[in-house]
């Protein structure tokens, strides 16, 4: 008997027993959803866990089983908190609520937790409670700064986690008796935050516990004053602690602003900590080997529209998002962080051994992105990564990381390759130390092959081009592939300083679209990089003047460059485009799949983030971003000095709202979510178009997909919604 014959029955084994395992698992798409207020005009209707039917040939495949709603508590959001909601819109809310007092911390004003959350992320890996085996999510909002806990175990019957509060929805969205099944709970609510805001990334410890990246710092009238040594100087440095005698119209207090930090809290939402992110500007290691020298590197540019004429310490801009974990590793680093009580000896440096690495991307301001409309330049965008040891996360990052520059020079600044560093993904075999992180507004993709080194570095490993949006990404298990969305915030008809600047590099630049790339030989071995950034000569950097730097600006690729090889047999086009340098170990796209619909084009936003099933057989994707429009803050213009109509941009509030209503991001989206087949062995990656909702499908929706813009859900004629995170679970009854 030969060897085929001899491993045919055995792989057919594996196969059925493979399948056999799909067919017995039923299995879910969690998606966490944002009710569209701007569809309907009515505000108050609730956000929500939306439950796809993710088994692949069962007869629901795609449809939206199930909603959990967010309890209605009042009181507990930031805006009642921060008085960032009118009397008008309150009153609209609730009867109930009250006319605002003034105090800034006048909880009175009844906005629920259940509402205008702006849903953003939540825990891909679900939590198993030790005590009972039941499975949690914990979703949440970036603007409310609420985190919700719910019991999935199982998907069809929604629970709150046991210990976190609970209330009915809220009754004001119904004409009947309101749902009193699958209704989540508020583990952390706004008031319990004291120094943080904007909840971002979710990962779980390896003590049972959670983290969430915080990227905005939350402020009072009366600041408390027990941030350690030094942190409540590094808020006022930073230009966040407001003094209401000099900005009287300023209803809004210093929150959502510069520094985040890092939160840490329990299954039931007990809050263990609000540890820091900003190090003081000018702090330099106060032992180990690096003894004098600064923790955190200057900025790589100063910017104008920032009031910048020089390079600026990074330290103090903290507005973490992504969030990298490797448990299994150690730092080499003998430096704990800068909020350490004390120095650290030589010995010290063991007690850090065995404990883990953390890593947090700055991405935004918060407040600056709100202010943010159209392809202006106000987002105060981050282009740092900060190193933790896990164990010590209260003493502040023991690395500030500059990302590299590249070679292309843009007129927009949020366009320049390390502006708005989005995601992080670690690598996952042991042998590997590696880890990658996007940067959003400069549409590039770096990596460390090393974070273990006691001062880490990144390379410019793939430059997808300016606004191209590279967002939360995948690694597969075995370290080969790395599955990216482009959101893309240019669409047709944009220009620069220069002209067109949709497509301006190569004909697909800006595709909404999901790539994957092959990064096998660039995590081979652990090896310092070969690639890195192109060469600056492959771009014709000959346009106008970039404000601030006087240097020549880009107009394309220098079409005098060499063709690239690579891409010409993997794209099958010619281009003269190239993404890196060109190194055997470069990361290179061997498949990717198109969302370019009109509404995705139009909207500047396409697929935000990935999610992979257990086997990885599935990815999913959903196609939003941000809105904001719907949030009505007085005083949010001239709390920074910026008049609705905008000096630096010559554009003002074109949304037909008055001044206190912000203007939006403009990247949204098509509000969908997609389901595509992967191939673990080869990378492609393809539509899978039996996955469709037969009550929203029609010819505007992509195959593949299913919509959230539909007037019908479980919970209620509520109209349309807004998908963001996502993981799949099984039913674990």
């Amino acid at each position: 008997m030969n060897f085929a014959k001899r491993c045919l029955p055995v792989v057919l084994g594996f196969a059925m027993a493979f399948h056999a395992d799909l067919a017995d698992a039923k299995r879910y798409l969690l998606v966490w959803s944002g009710d569209q207020v701007l569809d309907d005009g009515i505000y108050g209707q609730p956000d929500f866990l939306a439950v796809v039917d993710a088994t692949p040939g069962s007869p629901t495949y795609g449809s939206v089983v199930n909603t959990a709603l967010m309890p209605a508590i009042f009181g507990q959001h930031l805006l009642a908190e921060t008085e960032n909601v009118v009397d008008s819109l309150a009153r609209a809310l609730d009867p109930r609520v009250i006319a605002r007092s003034g105090d800034a911390l006048d909880s009175g004003l009844g906005i629920p937790s259940s509402t205008l959350n702006e849903a953003h992320h939540m825990n891909v890996d679900v939590y198993v409670d030790p005590a009972n085996g039941h499975r949690y999510v914990y979703l949440g909002g970036l603007i409310s700064s609420n985190i919700f806990a719910c019991d999935v175990t199982d998907p069809l019957h929604i629970k709150p986690v046991p210990g976190t509060m609970t209330s009915q929805a809220d009754p004001m969205t119904w004409s009947g008796k309101p749902p009193t099944d699958n209704i989540c709970g508020l583990a952390v609510g706004s008031p319990k935050l004291r120094r943080t805001s904007a909840v971002d990334d979710m990962k779980l410890l390896p003590n049972g516990n959670l983290v969430s990246s915080q990227m905005g710092y939350k402020g009072f009238i009366n600041e408390p004053t027990s941030w350690p040594l030094g942190a409540h100087t590094i808020a006022k440095a930073s230009g966040v602690l407001r003094d209401p005698v000099r900005f009287p119209q300023a209803t809004l207090t210093p929150t959502l602003q510069t520094p985040g930090g890092i939160l840490e809290f329990d299954k039931i939402g007990k809050v263990l900590g609000e540890y820091p992110a900003a190090v003081p500007a000018g702090a330099v290691y106060p032992s180990g080997q690096f003894v004098g020298q600064r923790v955190a590197p200057l900025r790589y540019r100063a910017r104008q529209y920032l009031g910048e004429s020089s390079l600026i310490d990074t330290g103090p801009e903290a507005h973490p998002h992504g969030i990298g974990l490797r448990t299994d590793l150690n730092s080499r680093s003998p430096y704990w962080g800068y909020y350490h009580a004390g120095g650290m000896s030589a010995s010290d440096a063991s007690k850090t051994a065995g404990k883990g690495i953390l890593i947090a991307s700055d991405y935004v301001d918060p407040l600056s992105l709100a202010r943010s409309q159209d392809m202006d330049t106000y987002a105060d965008q981050g282009t740092t990564v900060r190193f933790y040891h896990l164990n010590h996360l209260q003493d502040g990052p023991y690395a500030v990381v500059q990302m590299p520059d590249g070679p292309r020079v843009e007129s927009i600044e949020q366009q320049q390759t390390p502006e708005g560093l989005m995601a992080m993904a670690e690598t996952h075999l042991s042998q590997h130390t590696g880890m990658f992180v996007t940067s959003m507004g400069g549409g590039a993709l770096y990596y460390s092959p090393d974070i273990t080194a006691p001062r880490p570095h990144f390379k410019l490993v793939y430059d997808f081009g300016p606004g191209t949006g590279p967002s939360l990404f995948a690694v597969s298990a075995d370290d080969r592939y790395l599955i990216l969305p482009k959101a893309s915030m240019v669409s047709p008809g944009m220009r620069d300083a220069n002209g067109p600047l949709y497509n301006r590099d190569y004909a697909s630049e800006h595709d909404r679209e999901i790539m994957v790339l092959d990064i096998s030989m660039l995590t081979l071995g652990n090896h310092e990089p070969l690639c890195d950034a192109a060469p600056s000569a492959l771009f014709a950097n000959t346009g106008s003047p970039q404000p601030g730097s006087g240097k020549r600006t880009t107009t394309g690729p220098n079409r005098l460059a060499p063709v690239r090889l690579d891409t010409f047999v993997l794209q099958k086009q010619a281009s003269k485009y190239w993404p890196n340098n060109g190194a055997l170990d470069c990361p290179f796209p061997v498949s990717d799949v198109k969302f370019n619909t009109p509404e995705n084009l139009a909207t500047m936003s396409g697929p935000h983030l990935v999610v992979t099933d257990k086997t990885q057989g599935y990815v999913a994707t959903s196609q939003y971003f941000v809105d904001l429009r719907r949030y009505s803050i007085p005083g949010v213009w001239s709390l920074s000095g910026i008049a609705p109509f905008d000096p630096f941009s010559g554009k003002g509030n074109t949304l037909g709202f008055k001044g206190d209503f912000l203007p939006g991001s403009g990247s949204v989206g098509d509000n969908t979510v997609c389901m595509m087949r992967f191939n673990r062995l080869t990378g492609a990656l393809s539509l899978d178009t039996a996955f469709r909702d037969a009550t929203t499908n029609g010819s505007t929706v992509k195959p593949g997909c299913i919509s959230w813009e539909r007037n019908n859900w479980p919970h209620g004629n509520t109209g349309h919604a807004s998908p963001h995170a996502m993981t799949f679970v099984e039913d674990a009854r």
